[in-house]
């Protein structure tokens, strides 16, 4: 009964709110940067040096400017504020790295 129409309505809010990230990508939201992001900052506690080669540099396209405008430029403070509260744990952790790649650009970002 009420069960059942609540969880339809919560997976019908699940999706509007799915599409709305899918249509908004002029300006990504932190929640669709976070997403993106979630594989690269779990690719920073693998063990082999490759994985995390592939993470760093990932968050480095995002975050740095080697060209003249990098991803992050087009996000409002806010947004921005809130992305690199989740990278900063995972960064500072790779201050230590054994590979200088990883660790150099880990204290840069």
């Amino acid at each position: 009964g009420s069960e059942v129409s609540h969880v339809v309505a919560n997976e019908k809010v699940c999706h509007d709110e799915e599409q709305n990230i899918q249509r908004d990508e002029a300006v990504p939201s932190a929640v669709t940067m976070i997403r993106r992001m979630g594989r690269a900052v779990n690719q920073l506690n693998e063990k082999e040096v490759k994985i995390r080669i592939e993470g760093i540099e990932s968050l480095w396209r995002l975050f740095k400017r080697d060209t003249k405008k990098s991803i992050a430029d087009s996000w409002p403070e806010e947004t921005l504020r809130e992305m690199l509260s989740v990278v900063s744990r995972p960064l500072l952790t790779r201050f230590e790295d054994p590979a200088e790649r990883v660790r150099g650009k880990a204290i840069i970002l």
